[in-house]
């Protein structure tokens, strides 16, 4: 059983990883990892949380640092260091057909579950579950998670699977650290929005 889903996850991966083209390596390395994306959704957090809760978005803000850094080390120490699955660009099996946009084998050893899935949905799905009632544009957050993601196929450091479990991994955590500050703000008795 195992077997057939980690082949089906390899022939899954070597088909999305061999839509490739050379003109597209730069932006697909730009937007896997550029910080700047982050940093600009960052600040929208700020700008309209504060509009939504006032001087209780630094409450908010903590919550989202704690979420980036749970999902960040849980992915990393948790899961990728224990369970050990190498990285597509580092499998013998199929190395020879990984298209790495000319970067080489760099990256870490191994590669389940994905940090970047895992961190950019942890955020996502924790900004969407403060504002998304309100300002509907945050759905748009799913859309970035996604391409950031997709964009670790293209470069032959993660498997499908990597990325589902990694997305999975993300949204659970944000929803745990959301809960959390759910129920300092009713400590608080200050009225709290509800879910989107």
């Amino acid at each position: 059983m195992i077997e057939s889903i980690l082949k089906i996850d390899t022939d899954l991966f070597l088909y999305l990883n061999g839509l490739n083209h050379s003109s597209l390596d730069s932006t697909i390395e730009y937007i896997s990892n550029s910080i700047i994306p982050g940093i600009f959704i960052i600040l929208l957090f700020l700008i309209f949380g504060y509009k939504k809760f006032g001087k209780k978005i630094g409450l908010c803000f903590i919550a989202l640092l704690i979420t980036f850094g749970l999902t960040d080390s849980i992915s990393s120490k948790g899961f990728k260091d224990n369970i050990k699955r190498l990285r597509p660009m580092h499998e013998p099996s199929i190395m020879s057909q990984v298209y790495t946009a000319g970067r080489g084998r760099g990256g870490g050893k191994y590669g389940f579950v994905s940090s970047h899935a895992a961190n950019t949905f942890g955020v996502a799905t924790f900004i969407f579950l403060m504002l998304g009632s309100t300002y509907k544009g945050f759905r748009l957050l799913f859309f970035w998670s996604t391409l950031v993601s997709f964009t670790r196929i293209y470069l032959g450091k993660h498997y499908p699977l990597d990325l589902i479990c990694g997305a999975m991994l993300g949204i659970l955590i944000a929803f745990v650290c959301y809960k959390i500050v759910f129920t300092l703000w009713l400590k608080s008795k200050q009225p709290f929005p509800s879910l989107p």
